[in-house]
C-alpha cells in the first residue's frame, strides 16, 4: 500500500513529499519501504508541488521524433566525443542521466566532454570548443548558462542517478571507500572549513568521499562533506545513503581511518560485508596477535606474491545496538575474521626510522639542546641525570624501546566476509585505485582549487566533474588492460582520436572523415566500434 511521507531538509528547510510503498524483505526478514520523491510542499498552501518544473528556455531541448534535418554545411571534430558517447552507452550513463535529468542531460554530457578534452581551460572557453566539436547538446553554453546548469542539478536527481548506477554494479564487487580534501579560497561556501589536509595544504577545504569499484575500476557515488569532518565520522552518512538507495548487498573496503566500534556495529546493522584495516594497538588485534606470534612466521604462512607472512583466526565481535523503543541495548556476538600479517621489509623500515628518531633525541639530550616538543619522548625512552662532576648522562630505557619495536612489521585487517588472508590482502591493496582516482579528478579535471562562489554551483560542478571521471576511469582501465600505457599516454590517445572529423551537408547523409589504422586500433582497444557514419 502506498503512503505519502514528508521529510524536511535540515540544510534548506524545504519539506519534500515521498511516495512510500511497503514490502517484505525475505532476506533480512523485515518490512522495508521504497521511496520516490514526488515533489515539495508549499509552506503556505501545504500542497505538493512537483519538483521537476519546466526548465529555462536555454535548457529546453526536448527532442522531436525522427532525424533532424541538416540545414547548413558543418565540419567538426568528432572522434573523441564519439568515444565518450559509446562509453556512456556501455555504462548506462546516458540512459540514467536522461531519466534523472530529462531536460538537461545533453548539456551535462557536453560539459563533461569539454572538461575532459580541455582540462586546463576554464568553462568560459566552452563556446569556442563547441563551434569546432560535435557533441550531445550541439549548441553553445555561455558562461552564465553553465552556472544555471549547475544550479539546476538537484540533490534528489543526483541521488536517483547514484541509485540507478549502483543497481548496475553494486552487488558484483568490493567497493573502496575513501576521502580526499579539495582546497578553496572562497569564503562564501558554508562547508569550506579548516581541517586535516592529506596534502598538507594550508588553505581551508571541503572533503570529498567516494565509492570506487575495485573490479570495474569505476566510481558510482560521491558525497561532499565539510572540511573539518574526520574520516571516521563520514561512514554514518554513507550507511544512510546506501539504505536510502536500497543497495543492500554492497561490500566495502576501507582503511583504518574509518575504524570505530560504532562504525563496525553500523555495518553489521545494515547487513553489509566489509574489509577494514585496524591498528595493532587495538585490544582485539593485540589479543589475536599474541595467540599467533610464535607461529605466524612459519613457512606455510609465507606469501611470495606479497612477500609477507599471513594467517587468519576467527573471532567474535561484541555487537551492540541501542533499542530506544525498548529502552535497552541489544548485545550479541557476531562472526568476524582477523587477518594478521608480518612483513620483514616493513619491520626494517619502521625500525630504521625509529632508530633515527632515538639518535636525534639522544643527541639533543647530550648536547643540552632540548626541544620542548620532544619532552614526552625524552621521558619515555631515556633516563637523564645531570651532576656537577659527570655532567649529563643519558641512558636508554631498553624495555620501553623493545616494547615499541615489538609490533613492527605487523599489520591487521578485519572482515565479516573474507576467510582467506591473502585474498583479503589482495582486495585491500586494490584500494589504492581510489587514491589514484582522486588524483585524476584533481589534476586531470583541474579540481586542485575550487573556483566557484555558490553552494549550488559547487554541487552542480562536482556532479558534472564526476561524470567526466567515470568516463576517464573507463578509458584508463582499458588502457591498462591492453597495455597501451607502455607506448601511449591518455592525452596522446585523446588527441589522436579528437582530430577525426565529421561532415554534414544539406540533402546528404552525414559522414566521418578518413581514419588511420592507428585510430581504428585505438577504438578497438577501448572496446568501441569506430564511427562509420553518423546515422
Amino acid at each position: 500500500m502506498a503512503a505519502i511521507v514528508y521529510q524536511k531538509n535540515k540544510k534548506t528547510g524545504v519539506v519534500y513529499a515521498y511516495e512510500s510503498v511497503s514490502y517484505w524483505d525475505r532476506e533480512k526478514k523485515q518490512s522495508r519501504a521504497k521511496r520516490k520523491c514526488i515533489g515539495k510542499v508549499d509552506p503556505e498552501t501545504k500542497q505538493i508541488i512537483p519538483t521537476r518544473k519546466k526548465a529555462p528556455e536555454a535548457f529546453s531541448d526536448k527532442p522531436k521524433r525522427g532525424p533532424v534535418a541538416v540545414t547548413r554545411i558543418s565540419q567538426n571534430f568528432y572522434g573523441a566525443t564519439w568515444l565518450f558517447d559509446k562509453i556512456g552507452e556501455k555504462l548506462g550513463l546516458k540512459g540514467d542521466l536522461k531519466e534523472c535529468f530529462p531536460r538537461t542531460y545533453k548539456q551535462i554530457l557536453s560539459t563533461a566532454y569539454f572538461l575532459i578534452l580541455e582540462d586546463r581551460n576554464p568553462l568560459s572557453r566552452f563556446p569556442r570548443w563547441s563551434t569546432i566539436h560535435k557533441h550531445p547538446y550541439g549548441k553553445t553554453i555561455p558562461s552564465q548558462r553553465s552556472s544555471e546548469l549547475f544550479a539546476s542539478i538537484t540533490e534528489e536527481a543526483k541521488e536517483e542517478f547514484f541509485r540507478l548506477q549502483g543497481k548496475r554494479r553494486a552487488e558484483k564487487e568490493y567497493w573502496a571507500y575513501d576521502t580526499t580534501s579539495i582546497s578553496s579560497y572562497s569564503k562564501c561556501l558554508s562547508q569550506v572549513k579548516y581541517g586535516y589536509n592529506k596534502e598538507h595544504d594550508p588553505l581551508a577545504q571541503i572533503n570529498l568521499a567516494m565509492l570506487f569499484g575495485e573490479t570495474s575500476q569505476l566510481p558510482f557515488y560521491y558525497r561532499k562533506l565539510a572540511g573539518h569532518i574526520p574520516d571516521v565520522k563520514t561512514l554514518k552518512k554513507l550507511l544512510k545513503d546506501i539504505n536510502f538507495m536500497e543497495l543492500d548487498r554492497m561490500k566495502l573496503v576501507m582503511d583504518k581511518g574509518f575504524y570505530s566500534a560504532e562504525n563496525i556495529n553500523g555495518l553489521y546493522r545494515n547487513h553489509l560485508k566489509f574489509l577494514i584495516a585496524a591498528r595493532t594497538s587495538l585490544k582485539i588485534v593485540r589479543t589475536g596477535l599474541h595467540s599467533v606470534r610464535d607461529r605466524i612466521r612459519n613457512w606455510n604462512n609465507y606469501s611470495p606474491t606479497y612477500d609477507c607472512y599471513a594467517c587468519s583466526i576467527p573471532i567474535k565481535w561484541e555487537y551492540s545496538q541501542p533499542r530506544p523503543y525498548k529502552g535497552d541495548v541489544l548485545k550479541e556476538n557476531r562472526r568476524m575474521y582477523l587477518h594478521l600479517y608480518y612483513s620483514a621489509e616493513r619491520a626494517l623500515e619502521r625500525e630504521r626510522a625509529f632508530n633515527k628518531l632515538l639518535h636525534m633525541l639522544q643527541t639533543e639530550l647530550e648536547s643540552g639542546k632540548r626541544n620542548p616538543d620532544h619532552e614526552k619522548l625524552y621521558s619515555t625512552y631515556f633516563e637523564v641525570t645531570d651532576t656537577p662532576v659527570r655532567g649529563i648522562r643519558v641512558v636508554a630505557r631498553e624495555e620501553a624501546i623493545a616494547e615499541k619495536k615489538k609490533n613492527y612489521g605487523y599489520f591487521a585487517l578485519l572482515s565479516n566476509d573474507i576467510k582467506e588472508p591473502v585474498e583479503a590482502l589482495e582486495i585491500y591493496r586494490n584500494k589504492d585505485l581510489v587514491e589514484k582516482a582522486f588524483g585524476n579528478i584533481k589534476e586531470r579535471l583541474n579540481l586542485r582549487r575550487l573556483a566557484v562562489s555558490s553552494e549550488q554551483s559547487l554541487d552542480g560542478k562536482l556532479f558534472v566533474e564526476f561524470i567526466a571521471l567515470v568516463i576517464l576511469s573507463y578509458i584508463k582501465k582499458k588502457m591498462q588492460e591492453t597495455k597501451l600505457f607502455k607506448t601511449t599516454t591518455m592525452q596522446e590517445l585523446l588527441d589522436e582520436l579528437d582530430i577525426i572529423e565529421s561532415f554534414e551537408y544539406p540533402g546528404r547523409k552525414p559522414y566521418v572523415g578518413e581514419m588511420t589504422n592507428r585510430q581504428i586500433e585505438l577504438y578497438r582497444k577501448m572496446d568501441v566500434t569506430p564511427p562509420a557514419s553518423l546515422q
